[in-house]
């Protein structure tokens, strides 16, 4: 068969999940071609790799683009993701590329109102696709309920992670990776601070930090918030190898690669109860859910973390990790998946 999956960067964890998957397929003696918006950061001597013209693939030179390459290839099957699946949607049935997958990761609650009128674009492009990949039970009821999309044309897929290895653990503050944005509910953690004495948190991602410095100012606890800003993939779960647990306070989510990052990296989490989340890990085995919007209840959990909790947990965490989430067996059953697909 012959595979085109686009890729796009900003979402590394993600992209490096269908990387490896393009490598899989190309191994089963499957022709591969990734397209992304960065092509320089893809080397592998079996996978061939172009550029969108337009990096982004928004525009009609990104069509016309993929028209040409479709007429000279005649492609199997295209996986599209995130600012891909227009695109390859729309051109594979138009140019009646029999498999056009498209995997599903933001729920339509995730977007701002400025995007809703996106949805009925959404609908339409799906409609187009001959299987929907939700990354979570979560997000699969989103497809059917708000796009009207047949549960038979919908397989979950969860995704994947390269194994860190195993980390030594400092075990002596709390993270809280993910761009600072009120859905991913920051503010929650810094008013939870107020109510968990000795709890330090490191803030990690990329956004503006005023509101949130102001706010931990107003409350007392500035001294035990720290806003690192934007990390390199790498150094994020190493800096999780240290940590009491990561906090993922979010009031609307579907299925955060964060997540699975403290897992491999051995650390408990302690995450909001909402979208895919609570699929990811064992509730009081490998971390804790909270009620959203409760810094009562995250206080409370926070505080239950000891040094050694964080330990038994991490590592029931990561032999869990290792059992669902890692790379190689992932891709391996999604490369079954798609080999079986009529």
């Amino acid at each position: 068969m012959d595979f085109i999956i686009g890729v796009t960067w900003s979402r590394g964890a993600v992209s490096q999940h269908f990387i490896a998957l393009g490598r899989e397929l190309s191994a089963r003696g499957h022709t591969v071609t990734i397209v992304t918006d960065n092509h320089r950061r893809v080397e592998d001597p079996d996978l061939e790799v172009l550029a969108w013209p337009s990096g982004r693939p928004t525009r009609l030179r990104d069509a016309r683009f993929l028209l040409r390459f479709v007429q000279k290839r005649k492609p199997d099957c295209f996986i599209a993701n995130f600012s891909t699946v227009n695109v390859m949607t729309v051109i594979g049935y138009l140019r009646n590329v029999p498999r056009r997958i498209v995997w599903y990761h933001t729920l339509l609650n995730a977007l701002p109102d400025s995007r809703k009128w996106h949805v009925y674009r959404r609908r339409v492009v799906l409609r187009l696709a001959t299987h929907v990949i939700p990354v979570s039970e979560a997000a699969k009821a989103d497809v059917v309920v708000n796009y009207g999309i047949s549960p038979h044309r919908c397989s979950v897929h969860h995704l994947s992670l390269s194994d860190p290895g195993v980390m030594t653990h400092a075990r002596d503050r709390f993270l809280c990776v993910g761009r600072l944005h009120e859905s991913k509910g920051q503010d929650v953690l810094i008013r939870a601070l107020a109510h968990a004495p000795g709890v330090q948190v490191d803030f990690i991602g990329p956004g503006d930090s005023r509101s949130l410095r102001t706010l931990a100012a107003a409350l007392g606890v500035e001294s035990r918030c720290r806003f690192v800003g934007l990390m390199e993939g790498a150094s994020v779960v190493r800096a999780m190898g240290n940590g009491l647990a990561t906090v993922i306070p979010s009031r609307i989510d579907n299925r955060p690669m964060v997540a699975i990052e403290s897992l491999a990296a051995g650390t408990p989490l302690v995450a909001s109860r909402v979208g895919g989340i609570p699929e990811i890990f064992r509730d009081g085995i490998d971390g804790y859910l909270v009620t959203p919007d409760d810094p009562d209840e995250l206080a409370a959990k926070l505080t239950g973390i000891s040094a050694a909790k964080a330990e038994a947990m991490g590592a029931a965490g990561r032999d869990y990790f290792l059992e669902h989430y890692e790379q190689s067996k992932v891709v391996a059953t999604h490369a079954d998946w798609l080999e079986n697909l009529p």
